[in-house]
């Protein structure tokens, strides 16, 4: 992928506390230059108008703009699996960046802060919007867990369009190989599938622990045997997963050996023991609804609440299944080890982005609960979320954030509706980290408090 630059020391952060931090030191760009030949040419897609420079022929982060980023970067709700998210940018006091920090200020910090502070841009911040969109776009296409052949094409555009705003945009700055393979990326990605499953991040930790053991000056023989070994465990994993083909004598010795490949799940602290309560009338009916949409009831009967089935004269009670209001409350729940949370217990974890009768929503979980309901003499048990759905920001012209909809940046303004909706866990679609805007704060012309997120859908 892209390179990345060293982080400011700290006597390059002192030299420039007062004119701003060069916009191309947070870029992801090599140093080097080199590959003067290699120009990249779009003919198709991407944004219409032309490439604006700036008229100073420079592009900083001016202190202004780094107080306001570090304004808005504490603010942020970010969902407790991602680990790395800087709390402040442009201080050498926090040490070099790790590539996961730099993708998570560029796809998730960035995006919720610099459309609101661009928004009333000229012509070349509008661009460098652009610039800065085609970017984060091609690093989400570039780092999905699926691929397909739109998604090749996607990144491909985006990466090219990124490469040709830069040569206007940063003069100053050659291409460099990293920018040239970064293209080739897209080849890649169409012949091998997901860059998850081939980049070298597994086989660079793998390194780091074997430069931390002791080699008894024996250079190569230990990288050898860790190779070699790790090799036998994927081969020994991949057999396994199709056991059934191994002759009659090895049957007995196969739950033997894949007890060495399951790793024993440790119980967090997070997720409680639930609690038993009931449904008040209006939520049981939403649930109610619900539970006939997903689970159709058999021919000729009918799911209804269970103080409607008492109100059911006796000859007319076969024909309804009831359903009762009895529940098991949670705060949180894990799906995947992904910890999903009321917004009582932790607003981080509790923004989603769910998916019903093939409609994308999204939404805030305000309830978690086990429902149990008899089908056929046979207890039936599911889980449900209470979701507060979010609606979008209709006021287009004074949105920055509806510029980005051409874009893979998966980045959405939203305000808060009063309407709940229950949903079945298998219907939840990805985490969302999100940042509360007050009235006004985005633009005069928006008066209601808006949530801009980031859909974590990878």
């Amino acid at each position: 992928m892209l390179s990345r630059p060293d982080s400011p020391t700290r006597t390059e952060s002192e030299k420039l506390e007062g004119s701003g931090v060069p916009f191309n030191l947070l870029d992801f760009r090599s140093d080097k230059t080199s590959d003067y030949t290699f120009f990249p040419y779009l003919k198709d897609g991407g944004w219409g108008d032309s490439w604006t420079p700036p008229s100073d022929g420079k592009i900083i982060f001016e202190k202004s703009t780094l107080s306001f980023i570090n304004r808005l970067l504490p603010r942020i709700r970010i969902p407790t699996w991602i680990k790395r998210a800087i709390p402040v940018l442009g201080k050498a006091s926090f040490g070099r960046l790790k590539a996961d920090e730099w993708r998570n200020l560029f796809t998730i910090q960035l995006p919720l802060i610099l459309p609101v502070y661009w928004a009333d841009g000229g012509a070349s911040v509008c661009s460098l919007f652009q610039n800065f969109a085609h970017l984060v776009s091609m690093v989400n296409l570039a780092l999905k867990q699926t691929m397909n052949s739109e998604k090749v094409y996607k990144y491909r555009r985006h990466t090219l369009k990124y490469l040709e705003s830069c040569l206007v945009l940063f003069p100053d700055t050659n291409l460099a190989p990293n920018h040239h393979m970064a293209v080739h990326l897209s080849d890649c990605l169409d012949k091998f599938g997901p860059s998850r499953s081939w980049w070298s991040f597994s086989m660079e930790r793998l390194m780091g622990k074997v430069l931390q053991t002791s080699d008894n000056n024996r250079l190569g023989q230990l990288e050898v045997t860790f190779l070699k070994n790790f090799c036998r465990l994927g081969n020994l994993q991949s057999l396994m997963s199709e056991h059934e083909k191994f002759p009659p004598q090895l049957q007995p010795f196969i739950s033997q050996t894949q007890a060495f490949s399951i790793s024993v799940e440790k119980k967090t602290d997070l997720v409680q023991k639930g609690k038993q309560d009931f449904l008040d009338s209006s939520i049981l009916k939403l649930l109610t609804d619900k539970i006939k949409d997903s689970f159709p009831a058999p021919k000729n009967q009918t799911w209804i609440s269970s103080s409607e089935w008492c109100k059911k004269s006796k000859n007319k009670i076969k024909d309804f299944i009831p359903i009762n209001s009895a529940i098991e409350n949670l705060s949180t729940y894990s799906i995947e080890n992904l910890i999903f949370s009321t917004f009582k217990r932790n607003p981080s974890n509790s923004v989603i982005k769910f998916k019903t009768y093939s409609r994308t929503s999204h939404g805030i979980i305000k309830k978690i609960f086990h429902h149990r309901r008899t089908l056929n003499d046979q207890n039936l048990t599911d889980t449900w979320m209470l979701v507060q759905t979010l609606a979008p920001e209709n006021s287009r012209a004074e949105n920055p954030f509806s510029k980005l909809d051409n874009f893979d940046m998966q980045v959405d303004l939203k305000v808060l509706e009063s309407k709940e909706v229950v949903i079945h866990i298998s219907e939840i679609h990805a985490h969302c980290a999100w940042l509360e805007y007050k009235p006004f704060a985005i633009s005069p012309n928006i008066e209601r408090k808006c949530i801009a997120l980031v859909s974590l859908d990878r």
